[in-house]
């Protein structure tokens, strides 16, 4: 399976800058990280979402 790597990467950003300012934290770039290990499942998620949207375009 093949995705565009931004599309998930773009969503996950979005998801932690709105972790962040729920929780009142700063954003970074290990902060970042860290919350793309915690959260595979939604990475998993989202890769077969964009997959099935570029295959239906």
């Amino acid at each position: 399976m093949v995705v565009n790597s931004h599309s998930v990467e773009d969503a996950m950003f979005e998801r932690y800058h709105e972790y962040c300012k729920e929780e009142g934290l700063e954003s970074t770039d290990d902060g970042f990280a860290e919350f793309m290990r915690n959260n595979k499942a939604e990475i998993v998620e989202l890769i077969y979402l964009v997959h099935n949207a570029e295959k239906n375009n």
